[in-house]
């Protein structure tokens, strides 16, 4: 630990940073300042070092951009985030490289899309509580449309799984506010999105398996609890967002999902 704190260590972090976000760099080259950063991010005071030079958006855009590296920098990523304490003082930062990781998310169509859907459940798993909820929160709204472009489509059930916890997820700690956010599509009503998600999570739910129950089955039961909770108690807002033929059309997939 003290020859990775070393000056002469944290004062290149700024160049790691340059390195392993640059889609120049050799494959050698973005391991060996994936394994400085790597070693740094293992000590609390390696973890400060890193925040304060942001290393957590060069890692997202590592992430995006290197497929070959990309568990080792999801390793990283978890690690740096795990210091709570510290995340809560940098949640700014955070904040801003989740803004730009999932502007991506929302527009690509390639198959990283799915592995930063991925990410984005693991880091909330570790520090969500750090990120408080706002309805100026752009990373909400991108996260959102991307799902939606996850859960339209006719996808294996391996990624639809992918799509469906991390929205269990969201709904766990924003409720059913963040799905307000998500705006509607050309030619589509407001409440396209939910009804899409909440008919998903019945689906799933109607085929528990009581001796093999699946991760996403927790996902789906927070997404019903959340709708049945945006029914219930957000009259303003619902009744903006939701018109009477798909409140029915909710209130009977819920249903017969439960």
């Amino acid at each position: 630990p003290q020859l990775v704190l070393h000056p002469q260590v944290t004062s290149k972090i700024p160049y790691f940073n340059t390195f392993i976000s640059s889609s120049l760099s050799s494959r050698g080259l973005l391991q060996d300042s994936l394994q400085c950063l790597g070693s740094l991010a293992s000590t609390d005071k390696g973890c400060e070092y890193l925040w304060k030079h942001n290393s957590i958006s060069a890692l997202f855009e590592c992430f995006k951009m290197h497929n070959e590296v990309q568990q080792l920098t999801k390793d990283i990523i978890h690690h740096l985030v795990s210091y709570k304490e510290l995340t809560m003082t940098h949640t700014v930062k955070l904040t801003l490289a989740l803004t730009e990781l999932s502007q991506y998310f929302k527009e690509t169509h390639e198959k990283v899309k799915f592995d930063i859907c991925q990410l984005f459940t693991e880091i909330l798993s570790i520090c969500g509580e750090c990120l408080v909820f706002s309805e100026q929160q752009q990373w909400l709204i991108n996260i959102g449309i991307g799902l939606q472009d996850i859960l339209q489509n006719k996808l294996d059930s391996s990624h639809r799984d992918t799509g469906l916890i991390l929205s269990g997820l969201l709904c766990q700690y924003y409720g059913s506010d963040w799905i307000l956010l998500v705006p509607k599509r050309k030619d589509e009503i407001s409440s396209s999105f939910l009804l899409l998600m909440t008919h998903l999570a019945c689906i799933e739910v109607q085929l528990i398996d009581s001796e093999n129950i699946k991760p996403v089955i927790i996902s789906c039961f927070a997404i019903m609890e959340s709708v049945i909770t945006l029914m219930a108690n957000h009259e303003s807002k619902r009744d903006a967002f939701i018109t009477e033929e798909s409140l029915l059309q909710l209130h009977t997939t819920l249903m017969e999902g439960l």
